[in-house]
């Protein structure tokens, strides 16, 4: 300790530990350790890193200093560290004024080694052109001459910068903080980002990276002493202090009227842009100095906005000036400056004033009428909900308050006690019931600090910047001579010869790994009870009983078999969920069973399925109920789940509209950062049952069907559904939590039995999903405005089955190999993509591969056919199948929390898996040598004539990859953004 100072100690009970602050006598380097029980520990560098610019340096220099460093000086050593490792956290990410890098492993060696690589990383980074140049942005020189650029920041951004969403997150921020660092895209604006030097870059880092101005947050049960010694002889030792002066972050300057802005995002041009913008209201509070600060202004967005149950949530879809509550609503604490926003989408600029109103005027009424009381009980319940549940990556979570003001001018103490803001909260609330009501005139109704924002359509933004990029690529193609042509054609030569080159033996060697003798020899066991009694019918229901330490929460899950619905009826069932949880009762509106639910805790529905493990091809479907509460709340949360199974209402077809609506926004709002999973769902869906019912319910197929749908008409064909569904009966009745609560849930069970069947009638015969699957076509286009590429292959693959243990383990290994090594160097290292990768879905019997922001579609397919016939020509070397064992069987070492456990023992309930099969599956993936790989790529070399093909993506690259791949016109759909 001789070379570290102790700031001080603060006991933080809530979590279990102690927070220990320290200074490292040197270099000035600040360490804050919540040292506790949890044996998933956690670390993680963080840096003050406010943008100077929009050229995305921070975002740049966030992936290139894990492209090598001075004792691993890898071109990659972040991906040859994910190999090797059971971390259950690993990346890396940027803020509008902060980048951090975190990690968390639930074994002690593991946390080291990664904490060595990523020390070495962020602290002796070889910041190489040519990683500056791959990373953030490149020229590129045809065979014909014309110019392009290349770079992963930079086509990872002229990908999201497209949507409607991130335009709208980005300029609440920007806007109103718009005389500070803040005003600038943190992330890089890709007209911006070509401007920025590789000199520009490096004194960047120089100035924000030093270990006097960066703070390191420790986590978990591991001795701050031993952390201490390590980073002090690895990273800290001979250090001085930077002479650049401690960065500080100006408060913005404070408004004397309210302003306004409009910005526009592209769409394309054969859509329909009527009633496709959003506005928004958006508050500058004041700085987050406390923990007590950030929950005031969470508090106030749960009791305005957050849930169908909220005043001004209600005002605005009542209203009919929108669709739906924007995503950007609420609050924001993570900045400097607390913001709040009230938004609704689906709306138009004319509208402004008619939103305005209502929502200043809903405002006022709120401070003069009061909020009601049970809303605010609700949020207390939510409040205390959020302060017990055992959740994972908790570490990961706190990081995020304690970073949130350690970065500016507060002590890492100040945003972390949750307990004491609570309490503070109540006290404040005891002698002031209109505490809320006072922040509510003081930080909006008498805030001139207030944005108006609209974010609107725009037909010709992608053409007209299309037009602008090439202009501009023109001019500078002009500029060159043929000697700057040819050196720019040698410096990619160069780069090509330098990422194709794998990293040899002995390189690899130097990046600390786990072996496999690391692993446990057994996989987690899970104890529950299991039983069956008589239940209606026929099929018995299974009780399964998990008797747990859950700090006062309870988990409970009640399913319905709906193995009968019909497949044209599948599409309906997500809509179903939300109705039952979101619709309302015959006797309670909307509002009222929401604000209801969250008196006692949460009650939802979901869909879910599982593949027998004896039988692949037979599915046990189920509609869940999932109920969440705290042990004096959950005798009323039973009363209020068997209301709402008895008196679900379908006669509000506003209301179901309002929900279809909402379920729509989400799918479109995700077409673009979640495009790849929507290419994997479609390529999968022609390959098996499972894989078709998922896109039904998650993908492009859902989002048709909402956008098609009447909500007119479904009321009838949904109560239907419901009726049908549940006469058949409680399939499984799952309860989680201390032993002494487990009884009135299955009283309940039994007695709800027997009114459901008196109320909508006997089971019928066979609730097994029999009905044939529905041809799909093989191979699907999805054209896109603008936002890079997503291509996926999808091929016929092992189940997982009792049958097929060694075949389906080493499928899955192949898959991760693949993913972290050569998907990766072909299709991020020289393609240019954002990321790659390969997946086996056990459900589906699928193998699939999948590109990520990729500029090529054509190239990409080819790449991926060439990879697995590589594979089935040559065995990996054994050790890197050792690696990736590792990392596969390193999920047995993390640790669950109850909810996982609840979940998981569900799983296997529907599935068939028990400790035994599991068990089976561990020591298979144990013995997987390098000859099973190659056997199994050789098997899907065989399936590639039943290969599926689906992208996502612009039109440009799907017509060009039309010309090899023919089969990608087969199905092409332009996907409304």
């Amino acid at each position: 300790m001789a070379h570290w100072q102790e700031v001080g100690r603060y006991p933080f009970p809530e979590y279990n530990g102690e927070g220990r602050w320290y200074r490292h006598r040197t270099s000035g380097c600040e360490i804050f350790h919540l040292y506790n029980k949890n044996p998933e520990n956690l670390f993680a560098f963080c840096f003050v890193t406010p943008p100077p610019n929009s050229t995305g340096v921070s975002h740049i220099l966030e992936h290139t200093v894990l492209c090598g460093s001075r004792n691993f000086p890898l071109a990659d050593p972040f991906l040859h560290l994910l190999k090797g490792s059971v971390h259950s956290f690993l990346n890396a990410i940027t803020f509008p004024d902060r980048t951090i890098y975190p990690a968390a492993s639930a074994l002690p060696k593991d946390l080291f080694n990664i904490m060595q690589v990523y020390g070495d990383a962020v602290f002796a980074p070889l910041l190489r052109e040519q990683m500056f140049e791959q990373e953030g942005h490149r020229l590129l020189v045809d065979k014909q001459g014309a110019l392009s650029i290349g770079g992963v920041v930079y086509n990872e951004m002229r990908g999201i910068s497209i949507t409607h969403e991130y335009v709208e997150s980005e300029w609440v921020i920007r806007g109103l903080l718009s005389d500070t660092p803040y005003r600038h895209a943190s992330g890089g604006d890709p007209i911006d980002i070509p401007s920025l030097t590789y000199e520009q870059f490096v004194s960047f880092y120089r100035q924000h990276y030093h270990p006097s101005v960066g703070r390191i947050f420790l986590y978990g049960n591991i001795p701050s002493r031993r952390y201490l010694q390590f980073l002090h002889k690895h990273f800290l030792q001979g250090v001085t202090p930077s002479e650049e002066p401690r960065l500080e972050i100006a408060s913005q300057p404070r408004w004397k009227s309210p302003r306004s802005l409009i910005r526009s995002y592209p769409q394309g041009t054969q859509q329909s842009h009527k009633n496709q913008s959003s506005l928004s209201l958006c508050w500058l509070l004041e700085e987050a100095k406390s923990s007590f600060d950030i929950l005031c202004v969470e508090m106030l967005s749960a009791l305005l906005i957050d849930t169908p149950a909220t005043p001004l949530y209600r005002a605005i879809i009542e209203s009919h000036l929108g669709e739906d509550i924007s995503a950007s609503s609420g609050a924001e604490c993570e900045l400097q400056e607390l913001i709040f926003v009230v938004g609704v989408r689906g709306s138009s600029g004319e509208r402004w004033q008619q939103f305005e109103e209502l929502v200043l005027s809903t405002l006022k009424k709120i401070v003069k009428e009061g909020i009601d009381p049970e809303l605010m009980e609700g949020a207390l319940v939510q409040l205390d909900i959020s302060q017990r549940e055992i959740r994972a990556l908790e570490g990961l979570r706190l990081l995020r308050r304690v970073i949130s003001g350690w970065i500016y001018r507060s002590a890492p103490q100040n945003t972390l006690s949750a307990v004491t803001a609570i309490t503070k909260l109540r006290v404040r609330l005891t002698q002031n019931n209109r505490f809320f009501e006072s922040l509510i005139q003081k930080w909006l109704l008498d805030n001139p600090h207030r944005l108006s924002l609209t974010v609107q359509p725009d037909p010709q933004q992608a053409a007209r910047e299309e037009q602008e990029y090439q202009k501009e690529l023109r001019s500078r193609r002009k500029s060159l001579k043929s000697a700057d042509i040819e050196a720019l054609r040698h410096k990619e030569r160069t780069h090509s010869a330098m990422v194709a080159q794998p990293a040899g033996p002995e390189d690899v060697a130097i990046i600390p790994h786990l072996k496999v003798s690391d692993m446990p020899r057994k996989p987690r066991q899970l104890h529950y009870q299991r039983q069956s009694r008589s239940g209606v019918g026929a099929t018995p229901t299974t009780l399964l009983r998990l008797e747990r330490h859950t700090n006062g929460i309870i988990y409970s899950y009640l399913t319905f078999d709906i193995g009968g619905v019909a497949p044209a009826a599948l599409q309906q069932l997500p809509i179903l969920c939300n109705l039952l949880s979101e619709g309302g009762l015959r006797d309670m509106g909307y509002d009222l069973l929401v604000r209801a639910i969250a008196k006692v805790g949460a009650i939802d529905a979901a869909v879910r399925f599982e593949n027998l493990i004896e039988d692949p091809q037979q599915l046990n479907c189920r509609l869940v109920l999932r109920l969440k509460a705290l042990e004096s709340t959950f005798p009323r949360a039973l009363e209020l789940l068997e209301k709402m199974l008895l008196e679900v209402d379908f006669s509000h077809s506003e209301r179901l509209a309002q929900l279809v609506r909402e379920r729509t926004n989400e799918l479109r709002a995700s077409l673009v950062p979640a495009a790849h999973s929507f290419a994997l769902s479609s390529a999968v869906a022609p390959l098996a049952r499972s894989g078709w019912i998922r896109e039904q319910w998650r993908g492009i197929a859902q989002l048709s069907f909402l956008l098609e749908t009447t909500p007119a008409t479904l009321i009838e064909q949904l109560q239907k559904l419901y009726q049908g569904i549940v006469r058949g009966g409680i399939r499984e009745l799952l309860y989680c939590g201390a032993a002494q609560y487990a009884a009135p849930l299955l009283e309940v069970g039994a007695q709800l039995e027997d009114k459901l069947t008196a109320q909508f009638g006997a089971p019928s015969a066979s609730n097994r999903l029999d009905h044939p699957t529905p041809s799909v076509p093989r191979h699907s286009s999805y054209i896109i405005p603008s936002g890079g590429n997503y291509a996926a292959l999808g091929l016929p693959a092992t189940p997982c089955s009792t049958t097929n243990i060694a075949h389906f383990t080493a499928e899955m290994v192949l898959s991760r190999l693949l993913s972290t090594g050569v998907l990766w160097e072909e299709i991020r290292m020289k393609g240019g993509a954002y990321g790659a990768g390969a997946s086996h879905a056990s459900n589906e019997g699928a193998f699939c591969f999948f590109s990520y922001r990729d500029p090529h579609v054509r190239e990409t397919y080819e790449r991926f056919q060439k990879i697995l016939k590589q594979a089935a020509a040559q065995p990996y070397p054994q050790r890197e199948v050792n690696r990736t064992i590792v990392t596969l069987s390193g999920r047995e070492c993390e640790p669950l929390t109850p909810a996982q456990e609840a979940s998981g023992v569900l799983d296997r309930a529907l599935s068939g898996m028990n400790n035994e099969l599991r068990l089976a599956f561990h020591q298979a993936l144990l013995k997987c040598r390098a000859t099973d790989l190659q056997a199994a790529a050789r098997r899907l070399c065989r399936a590639l004539e039943q290969a599926t093909l689906s992208v996502v993506g612009e039109e440009s690259a799907i017509q060009a990859a039309q010309q090899q791949w023919p089969q990608l016109g087969e199905q092409v759909t332009r996907l409304p953004l």
